[in-house]
């Protein structure tokens, strides 16, 4: 109670509260050959009461860790700065962000499906396939590969049947770009022909006929797996003169095909038989 405190004259430090911003995002763009990004929205985060502090994102922009295609890519944000009475008093922490970099489409001019023979399969030629190279950056390299296969929509005969690609980009660059199949392609499976080995013609006595018996034989030319069969059951045989001879050529009709996959056949009738009367 004798004595009285001199409070100490003393001086301390007040620094700047760190903000941060929360919502901004980064616009997913298409390969352009640069790491820009551009940056969008915003709000502060971490504001004390009532201060007049606004975020200004006029300036913001950003950088992608690289220029390649790619998701989910690290993005450096710069630009964002504070504005109001109260901006003294806060420091800005920039946004870290992620962006997408998709790929450059390129066309593909001049392709057309090739028509083919029945073979059992949806395999397909495509001709005069062409890169559309002007969407290609100036200094890289792209070229088209894959530009000569296509699928037939079914294997069986028919017209105007629809064909699909698969074309693929080749190329140091080719990863930064995709392909654009090209669309509306179609073509032709005609009926494949077959042949008739080993059937026979069966000489025989003169009978003032040019008749002629024909049978047997086994179809040549069947794809893996068809069912088709020979049916001779029809099958006939003529010459050209009644009167006994060696060794007549023989002209053949009736042959006919059976089995599920018979409409994607046409037959030969056999040729080269020869009979004697």
């Amino acid at each position: 109670a004798n004595y009285t405190v001199v409070p100490p004259s003393v001086t301390g430090d007040i620094t700047p509260l760190g903000l941060t911003v929360t919502g901004a995002s980064v616009t997913s763009k298409m390969y352009d050959g640069n790491r820009n990004a551009a940056v969008t929205g915003g709000s502060l985060s971490g504001v004390v009461g009532s201060d007049n502090e606004v975020l200004d994102g006029a300036g913001a922009s950003g950088l992608f860790a690289d220029k390649n295609v790619g998701t989910g890519k690290a993005v450096t944000v710069s630009g964002y700065a504070l504005t109001g009475t109260a901006a003294g008093n806060y420091t800005l922490t920039q946004p870290s962000l992620t962006g997408d970099i998709t790929a450059k489409p390129l066309a593909v001019t001049g392709a057309t499906a090739v028509s083919k023979v029945y073979d059992g399969t949806t395999t397909a030629t495509i001709s005069g396939a062409t890169l559309d190279a002007s969407g290609v950056l100036a200094g890289e390299t792209v070229t088209l590969a894959n530009g000569t296969a296509g699928t037939f929509a079914q294997s069986t005969v028919g017209n105007g049947i629809a064909v699909t690609t698969a074309m693929t980009l080749a190329g140091g660059d080719a990863g930064n770009y995709s392909v654009t199949q090209p669309s509306g392609l179609t073509a032709n499976i005609t009926q494949q022909a077959l042949t008739i080995s080993g059937a026979l013609a069966v000489s025989r006595v003169y009978d003032a006929s040019t008749n002629i018996v024909v049978s047997g034989g086994t179809l040549v030319g069947v794809a893996t797996n068809d069912v088709v069969t020979l049916i001779d059951s029809a099958a006939a045989g003529s010459v050209a003169s009644k009167v006994v001879g060696t060794s007549r050529p023989v002209t053949v009709t009736g042959y006919t095909l059976g089995g599920a996959d018979a409409g994607n056949y046409t037959l030969v009738q056999p040729t080269n038989l020869v009979a004697d009367i």
